[in-house]
């Protein structure tokens, strides 16, 4: 009779879907440039690179552009833009964010 083989194993994913990454060096490095860019008064590129920093993770770059909305610096002033940033940072455990978003809400405008 032949000889049987097992089925080979499937090795499992080392990572799961829905763990978020440790964020790199590189969002890291777009954040203090974003937030220096910011205060430089370039704020187009200080805004982009913050968004991509927050897209690759931090959780500091979605306060910043929060703090940019609510205080209409470089954009249009956008409570709930501002809040939806401080959301993403709190989510990621930015305590300080936290504590922007409940000044925020106390006086909202």
């Amino acid at each position: 009779h032949p000889e049987h083989k097992p089925p080979p194993h499937k090795l499992a994913k080392a990572r799961s879907p829905t763990r978020r990454a440790a964020p790199s060096g590189n969002a890291l490095a777009l954040r203090n440039d974003g937030y220096a860019a910011i205060g430089q008064r370039r704020y187009r590129e200080g805004l982009t690179m913050l968004q991509e920093a927050t897209l690759m993770g931090d959780a500091y770059a979605p306060m910043y552009i929060g703090q940019l909305f609510e205080n209409g610096i470089g954009v249009p002033r956008d409570v709930g833009q501002a809040s939806y940033c401080y959301g993403l940072a709190i989510n990621r455990g930015n305590a300080a964010a936290l504590t922007a978003f409940n000044r925020m809400r106390m006086n909202p405008y």
